[in-house]
């Protein structure tokens, strides 16, 4: 007879990667990152832990459209760093990927990880033969991916082209931040299907405690929060978020109750937890869509007098991010650089400052043909067309 011990221990969770031993620390912070897989689950795990990393990730769902990613990417000045494949996709396949990268001089700097559920004879030798970084079997756990980047980039520096240039909070090119709480695996590949293209940074937990702590620890535009859940539901960590916020003398951000239950006594109790608006499930697309624009968009006051004429200019601004895209892989900075001219001189004029700055921006990356900023300014300039709510005065 022996005996039996049992204790337990807490420990604080941390979002930053940690230092596993004979392990190089690679700082993923703004690297721009490619997730390559048929399986939408799969890619959302990946994402998940790369962005809770730091990394700006985009997605595909085939070996063509990654490959139009990432050469659409290089021409526009913001190549990706980091390419993770499965292995074993329909039609165009992980090895076919990584032949086209390597086969591409202006592809060939990305660190490429290739991923697979199952080991086979002879895909470690193809592996190195096409200098892929890394070889990874699934289910794919942190600690393993974090040590075959620290490996993969370890001989390699971190491409600079990958990471975003310096900018001032007024031009800060980050897309809206949200954050879902949502316990449902369904529902998490519902949501994260429907905001996938939308240019939105999701981030996900799956109960109210863990809302609670990531809220603090992040700066989140919006929370889409699931009122029944374990642990801690969504009523709860509603209240505790706006009790910290006051706390903290911060304005409250939009949270949006998701339910499962279209009662009203639901939504009258959503509103006293602090939400700001209540979603039944099944959600749709575009009522989901519709309350996230709500919310976040930005407010720009006009006088009345413009009414007639505010509307056919913010067009032609469209059209300038168009012009931009055509006029930036040839290399032509001439004509984007009188676009920004024209910007600059008319924004402010019109009632956007911002245009006028973005504009005076785009103007001095062109004189000096900085095809990174011009990319990143096009982006700032879609973001706040796609924001932007004209009120007239």
């Amino acid at each position: 007879m022996g005996s039996t011990f049992r204790f337990t221990l807490s420990f604080p969770v941390s979002g930053k990667p940690r230092r596993t031993p004979g392990c190089t620390v690679v700082d993923l912070k703004g690297l721009n990152t490619l997730v390559v897989d048929d399986n939408a689950t799969n890619r959302m795990i990946l994402r998940q832990m790369l962005v809770s990393w730091g990394a700006e990730v985009r997605e595909a769902g085939d070996g063509a459209d990654a490959i139009a990613q990432l050469t659409a990417a290089y021409r526009a000045g913001i190549p990706f760093g980091l390419v993770l494949l499965d292995c074993r996709m329909p039609g165009m396949d992980g090895y076919d990927v990584a032949d086209h990268i390597r086969s591409q001089p202006s592809l060939a700097g990305a660190v490429v990880l290739m991923l697979t559920s199952e080991n086979r004879d002879g895909d470690a030798a193809r592996c190195r033969e096409l200098g892929i970084g890394a070889y990874l079997v699934k289910p794919l756990r942190r600690m393993d991916l974090l040590a075959a980047l620290g490996t993969a980039f370890e001989s390699r520096p971190m491409p600079e082209a990958s990471v975003p240039p310096p900018t001032t909070p007024e031009f800060a090119a980050t897309s809206l931040r949200i954050l879902l709480a949502e316990d449902s695996e369904d529902n998490l590949v519902l949501v994260d299907s429907y905001l996938r293209d939308s240019g939105y940074r999701l981030e996900i937990v799956r109960n109210g405690e863990e809302a609670l702590t990531r809220f603090k620890e992040g700066q989140f535009d919006l929370v889409l929060m699931d009122m029944q859940m374990p642990v801690m539901d969504g009523y709860r960590a509603t209240e505790l978020i706006r009790a910290w916020e006051r706390e903290q003398s911060r304005a409250p951000a939009p949270i949006l109750a998701l339910t499962a239950y279209a009662l009203g006594v639901d939504a009258e109790r959503s509103t006293r937890a602090g939400c700001s608006a209540h979603l039944s499930k099944p959600i749709r697309r575009q009522d989901l869509l519709a309350a996230i624009r709500k919310f976040t968009a930005i407010e720009v006051h006009v006088g009345a007098q413009l009414r007639e004429i505010i509307p056919g200019y913010l067009e032609r601004q469209r059209g300038v991010i168009a012009t931009i895209a055509q006029a930036l892989p040839a290399e032509d900075y001439e004509s984007i650089r009188m676009l920004g001219h024209r910007m600059k001189g008319s924004g402010a004029g019109y009632g956007f400052q911002r245009i006028t700055d973005i504009g005076a921006a785009l103007e001095e990356a062109a004189v000096k043909e900085d095809a990174r900023t011009i990319g990143e300014q096009s982006r700032i300039l879609e973001e706040f067309l796609s924001r932007v709510e004209v009120v007239y005065d």
